[in-house]
């Protein structure tokens, strides 16, 4: 699946993302559970981030594929938010009618539900839930994950929120 289809496709199934960092973490756990969006992902302060992801965002705002808004948000800085440009849909729509496009289309199609739920989750717990997730990958066991994943967010693991987001993590990873 070509990247930059994926991500135009995933953020024009919403009315728009906000932040870079919501964005990172639900295409984390859509890999989790099983989607082919083909992006490198680390640890990072804020959890899994895919450098991949990043530089291919920038490109589709460049493009005019993506709209991107910025916000000042006071005290804490700036916050992106993305949605697809008239231009955009355009490009989806004739991808979309070449074969390569009707495969990438069937590869994400049953993904969007997904992304428009996990784009409404709460920044944090969806923060939590890809890091457990990662944290996962990388253990094998959920109790240990979870036990990471408090560590790294320095949230007690006996918390109710890391609690939620492993449920949310359970519910994505394959």
């Amino acid at each position: 699946m070509k990247l930059w289809y994926a991500l135009a496709k995933l953020i024009g199934s919403v009315p728009s993302v906000e932040t870079r960092k919501r964005l990172q973490k639900c295409v984390y756990l859509l890999q989790s559970k099983g989607c082919a969006i083909p992006a490198q992902y680390g640890l990072h302060l804020y959890g899994p981030y895919s450098r991949d992801l990043a530089e291919a965002t920038d490109e589709l705002v460049a493009e005019k594929v993506l709209q991107e808004t910025e916000v000042l948000i006071p005290n804490v800085g700036r916050s992106f938010s993305y949605e697809v440009s008239d231009r955009g849909r355009a490009l989806l729509d004739d991808y979309e009618k070449s074969s390569a496009g009707q495969d990438d289309l069937g590869s994400i199609q049953p993904f969007i539900k997904d992304f428009v739920q996990l784009n409404q989750v709460d920044s944090r717990r969806l923060e939590l839930a890809a890091t457990i997730a990662y944290c996962l990958h990388a253990c094998g066991d959920w109790k240990t994950a979870t036990k990471r994943a408090s560590l790294l967010k320095e949230v007690d693991d006996n918390d109710q929120m890391i609690a939620q987001a492993r449920g949310l993590a359970e519910s994505f990873v394959t």
